[in-house]
């Protein structure tokens, strides 16, 4: 069901019965909604902080101006990778 992500997920996206159930189980259950919640802010607080988000947007901006030389401005230098 997804739930080792933190939530619910829904394999078929236009599989709306299964929309509405996975809804309405956390709806019925506030204890569970809550502990979905926590999960969810455990893993950006852990994956998503200022610091890693900029490391991967330099990381991909590195690999695109790699794999796009002829699109780098004039006078500009490759981007070293992000630790």
């Amino acid at each position: 069901m997804g739930e080792e992500c933190g939530g619910l997920l829904v394999e078929d996206r236009t599989d709306v019965d299964a929309y509405v159930e996975r809804l309405c189980r956390v709806l019925d259950d506030p204890v569970e909604c809550r502990a979905i919640g926590l999960r969810g802010r455990e893993r950006v607080l852990a994956e998503f902080s200022l610091e890693q988000m900029g490391a991967r947007h330099g990381a991909s901006t590195a690999r695109s101006s790699r794999a796009c030389p002829s699109r780098r401005r004039p006078n500009s230098a490759p981007v070293d990778d992000a630790p």
